[in-house]
C-alpha cells in the first residue's frame, strides 16, 4: 500500500502543492479541469491566525519552562499558575494532534493537494480557541476583582462577535 501510495504522481498540467504551502495558505487547489472555474482556497485570517496562536502557544510554553527553571511558578497566584497548567497540557495536545497530521506530508513521494492540511488544520483551529480562550482568562486574573466578570464577559463577546459577523 505504501509503495503504491508513493507512485501516485499528478497528471499532465495539474496543479500540486508542497505541505509548506498549506499552513500559510499559499497555494489552493483547482477543482473545474482546465477552465479554472472553481478553485478551493482557505480563509487568510483563519490560517495566518492559527498560525499566529500557534506561535504564541509555543512562545507561551517556553516562557513557562524558563520561569519554571528559574523558581518563578512559585511565586504566581495559584489561580494564575494552575489555569497554565491546563492550558499547556490541553494546547501540547492539540499541537501533537496538528503535528501529527501535518509533518507525515514531508515523508510523502505521492502526489500532494491542499486538501490533505485540513485534518491538522482542524487541530490548528482548536489550538487557537484554546490560546485565545486562556489570554483572556489571564488578562481577566490580572484585573481587580469587581472588573473581572465584565471583562470576561465582553471579551468574550467580542470573540463570538467577530467570528459570527467575519
Amino acid at each position: 500500500m505504501a509503495e503504491s501510495n508513493n507512485n501516485m504522481k499528478p497528471k499532465e498540467g495539474e496543479i500540486t502543492s508542497k505541505p509548506w504551502h498549506w499552513p500559510i495558505n499559499l497555494q489552493g487547489q483547482v477543482f473545474s479541469g482546465g477552465d479554472h472555474r472553481v478553485y478551493l482556497l482557505g480563509n487568510p485570517i483563519i490560517f495566518w491566525g492559527c498560525g499566529l496562536l500557534k506561535i504564541l502557544f509555543v512562545v507561551v510554553v517556553m516562557l513557562k519552562l524558563f520561569a519554571r527553571q528559574r523558581g518563578y511558578l512559585q511565586r504566581m497566584r495559584n489561580e494564575i499558575q494552575a489555569e497554565l497548567d491546563v492550558f499547556t497540557s490541553n494546547g501540547l495536545w492539540l499541537l501533537v494532534g496538528w503535528a501529527l497530521h501535518y509533518l507525515p506530508f514531508y515523508l510523502m513521494g505521492r502526489v500532494l493537494y491542499f486538501h490533505h492540511y485540513f485534518p491538522a488544520l482542524m487541530f490548528s483551529i482548536m489550538l487557537a480557541g484554546v490560546t485565545i480562550e486562556y489570554s483572556i482568562r489571564l488578562l481577566t486574573a490580572l484585573l481587580h476583582p469587581a472588573l473581572k466578570p465584565l471583562f470576561y464577559h465582553t471579551s468574550v463577546a467580542v470573540v463570538l462577535f467577530i467570528t459570527v459577523v467575519r
